[in-house]
């Protein structure tokens, strides 16, 4: 059966693409770290940091005047809480360049997809709901009134498939995080500290704080 898709030339392109921005991050990441600086450190997560807000505000079909700085702010601020949190109560004590970029790297992907998603959901509502919400407005409504039924429509758009991953999780497969690192370690452990559980517990700290930190950010974007 063939469905002539029209697809091959960009599944060429999406193969290439993936395979020269692993190639060079992995050079990047390479060179930080053996440089030891943590000024690079900082300018690599930054970098990826506004990437994933660009990439956040350019997935929307419908667009507004401040999106892009309303993603930035958004994506920069929120992985800045959760790297706080994670250093403050996840890894007290241990070097910044241990788990810094990996860290930023999760967190990023992870909430690009989920704020995607409700930055979508949320303008699709708005735009299908204008005449209502304009209605509302003129009958003296505040903002957030008349918009709280698309913020609604959004936050469940966006934390219904979060909830569904986070019921599978562990069940069906093995998380990338935890995979990783059960690679990189041979799947061993020494004396009470086996690496699987160290692995385990890592994998559901970046889960919670992935889940908690697309739940906040949407609500600030909106």
């Amino acid at each position: 059966m063939v469905f002539r898709l029209g697809l091959n030339l960009t599944l060429l392109i999406a193969v290439a693409r993936v395979t020269f921005q692993l190639t060079l991050l992995g050079i990047l990441i390479s060179l930080v770290l053996s440089s030891g600086s943590t000024l690079l450190m900082l300018l690599l997560a930054g970098g990826m940091i506004a990437a994933g807000g660009l990439e956040a505000a350019s997935r929307p079909n419908v667009m507004y005047d401040r999106l892009v700085p309303h993603c930035l702010v958004s994506v920069a601020g929120g992985v800045a809480v959760a790297v706080l949190y994670a250093a403050i109560a996840v890894f007290p004590g241990v070097s910044p360049s241990h788990y810094l970029l990996p860290l930023v790297g999760l967190l990023v992907g992870s909430v690009v997809n989920g704020v995607s998603a409700g930055l979508a959901a949320l303008m699709a509502e708005v735009a299908l709901g204008r005449p209502q919400i304009e209605l509302m407005l003129a009958l003296g409504a505040s903002r957030d009134e008349a918009a709280r039924g698309a913020v609604r429509s959004a936050l469940q758009a966006t934390l219904g498939p979060v909830l569904s991953q986070l019921s599978l999780v562990g069940l069906i497969g093995v998380p990338s995080l935890m995979a990783g690192q059960l690679l990189a370690s041979g799947g061993g452990g020494d004396g009470d500290s086996p690496h699987a559980m160290a692995a385990a517990r890592l994998q559901l700290v970046v889960a919670l704080l992935s889940t908690g930190e697309e739940r906040r950010l949407l609500v600030v974007c909106c």
